[in-house]
């Protein structure tokens, strides 16, 4: 989670390098939407999808074994949202639950933030140019199959991208 000053920043900052296409939220709390891209699909469920038993009870039906096996037991509210998350998805795609990994912690401390316009001028995964112009990616990229490229895209967005 977080929390003291800075945090709304470090979290649209995240939410602009991830990019996402769909957020879950609880209905009613509109916090996150100015946080969001234009494009991205909000879908709103009831505040008992993220109570602390129903996302242990969704951790341990995806993962099985104790809800500490997730990895998440110092993290209470990584825990709700990830159990919140995964019944969604049991919800949306029972079938695919069976082939996720077990959550890892991700951390942003420690990192510089920029800002949307900076990570554009820095040319890392897109260039300021335009579409086929110079950037670190495509100077980088030499992987062979899409896998590997989303992954080397992955891990150089986290670089700096935060």
């Amino acid at each position: 989670s977080l929390a003291g000053s800075g945090a709304s920043e470090l979290l649209a900052a995240e939410l602009v390098r991830v990019g996402p296409a769909e957020c879950l939220m609880i209905e009613g709390d509109d916090s996150l939407a100015p946080l969001l891209p234009p494009a991205a699909v909000i879908t709103r469920r009831g505040p008992e999808l993220f109570a602390p038993s129903a996302a242990q009870r969704s951790l341990v039906r995806a993962f099985g074994g104790a809800p500490e096996a997730s990895g998440l037991s110092e993290q209470p509210l990584a825990q709700r949202a990830m159990g919140a998350l995964l019944a969604y998805v049991q919800e949306a795609r029972p079938g695919i639950i069976k082939t996720l990994e077990h959550p890892r912690v991700y951390a942003i401390g420690g990192a510089m933030v920029l800002d949307r316009a900076t990570r554009r001028n820095l040319d890392v995964l897109e260039s300021s140019a335009g579409d086929g112009g110079p950037s670190l990616l495509r100077a980088v990229d030499r992987t062979s199959t899409p896998m590997g490229a989303r992954l080397l895209r992955a891990v150089l967005g986290q670089l700096q991208l935060i």
